[in-house]
């Protein structure tokens, strides 16, 4: 049964998905999200594959991705069946290779034993029941089926001003909110107008130019980070203590190296080298990516 709580999320991203999908550049980007280089797959390992992809979003660009990497076959799981149509467009050279279901991931409708490999990225950390969510992605894939998993982790100053600061008060400040919604809707002229004519002239030149890297994929991202009703935080050491639990073997974490047309080009050696001290001052853990192997059964 899809909860209340699943349809207010499912809402959120299905405005941001399709405005991404508007954009080729995010397109572009969002196609090529993962590679076989960087999850230390070899170069042909998705040939013959059934994949799913867990969350699949109003786009099914993880699930294009997959297609693109010679997947055999996809199935899509998400909540709403509004997704079919823009779906079904983005995948129409793939006609007959994939399926769209629509389940929430804690419980689908695929067969045990039946995917060889899972995508999900970006969705775990708003799932109401992650336990729930991990032991359904157990169960469908293949004996030494793989996972990939992506989610939020916990952690560094940026990180806490989001989730303790902004966030907080982003849902309890109405007008806190109706100036954050002005800025991450692009409707803040206003704001950028009054700005503007406050600086002087040799600010004003530096300001044009940081506002050439402010583009709607930035955004979309604030959107993403601060809209939803429930982001989980994970510890990366937890997090892989539980998929053990989970039943999950042989877990690693890989370094994805995501190419940003905007301001975020300045952040990149921080997601990328999330191990070296400073990214761990203002992110924590970062954002975790996990591939991992199914283990013995648990049912």
């Amino acid at each position: 049964m899809i909860t209340k709580y699943d349809k207010t999320n499912r809402s959120i991203f299905d405005k941001i998905h399709l405005k991404q999908n508007k954009d080729k550049s995010i397109r572009k980007k969002v196609i090529n999200l993962i590679n076989t280089k960087d999850l230390n797959l070899e170069k042909n390992y998705f040939h013959k594959k059934v994949c799913a992809d867990f969350g699949c979003g109003s786009n099914g660009f993880g699930s294009l991705n997959l297609l693109n990497l010679n997947a055999e076959f996809v199935h899509l799981v998400d909540l709403e069946d509004n997704i079919v149509n823009n779906i079904n467009s983005n995948l129409t050279k793939y006609k007959n290779k994939y399926s769209i279901h629509i389940n929430s991931i804690e419980k689908t409708n695929l067969k045990s034993k039946s995917i060889d490999f899972i995508l999900c990225q970006g969705v775990l950390h708003h799932v109401k029941n992650d336990i729930k969510a991990l032991r359904e992605m157990h169960r469908v894939l293949k004996k030494n089926g793989k996972l990939f998993l992506s989610v939020a982790g916990d952690g560094g100053v940026l990180t806490e001003i989001l989730t303790k600061v902004i966030r907080p008060k982003y849902f309890k400040d109405s007008n806190f909110k109706k100036i954050v919604d002005k800025i991450m809707f692009d409707k803040s002229k206003e704001y950028k107008k009054f700005y503007y004519n406050a600086l002087d002239e040799e600010a004003k030149i530096l300001f044009k130019f940081i506002s050439k890297y402010i583009d709607q994929d930035l955004l979309l991202s604030f959107r993403d980070r601060i809209s939803p009703n429930k982001v989980k935080l994970y510890d990366e050491k937890k997090l892989k203590k539980l998929l053990r639990q989970m039943k999950f073997k042989k877990i690693y974490r890989i370094k994805r190296d995501v190419k940003y047309n905007n301001i975020r080009k300045l952040l990149v050696p921080f997601y990328h080298h999330y191990d070296n001290d400073l990214s761990k001052f203002l992110y924590g853990n970062g954002v975790i990516h996990l591939m991992m192997q199914k283990g013995w059964e648990i049912y």
